[in-house]
């Protein structure tokens, strides 16, 4: 499964965040947004299960590296993704009412989960 930490959408219409632990490739297609709920208690976290929170469907167009434009975003890193489809709005929207502790992400299949 595929996984990008939103952090925000800059004005340029680009997606910024961070990629977990599946290299992302252009052409990939995210199809949900799901929320994580972290717990801060006793010196320690705790997080909910993930929740689907929308239904999209968003390609990576184009992704910004460093800078750069590269062919796939490698496990772990940051970057920035041109993205077209539907659902950026509804993303938006998202980030724009999300709570403390929240973290949003866009999931898709890896292309053997197809």
């Amino acid at each position: 499964m595929l996984r990008f930490h939103v952090d925000s959408i800059n004005d340029a219409g680009l997606v910024l965040g961070r990629n977990d632990d599946l290299a992302i490739p252009l052409g990939s297609v995210f199809t949900s947004v799901s929320r994580t709920r972290y717990h801060r208690a006793a010196g320690s976290f705790s997080s909910e299960p993930p929740e689907t929170v929308a239904r999209v469907r968003l390609a990576v167009r184009e992704v910004h590296w460093y800078q750069r434009l590269i062919d796939a975003i490698p496990p772990g890193h940051t970057a920035g993704l041109a993205l077209e489809g539907y659902g950026l709005d509804q993303l938006a929207s998202l980030l724009g009412e999300r709570a403390s502790g929240e973290v949003l992400s866009l999931v898709g299949p890896a292309s053997a989960d197809a």
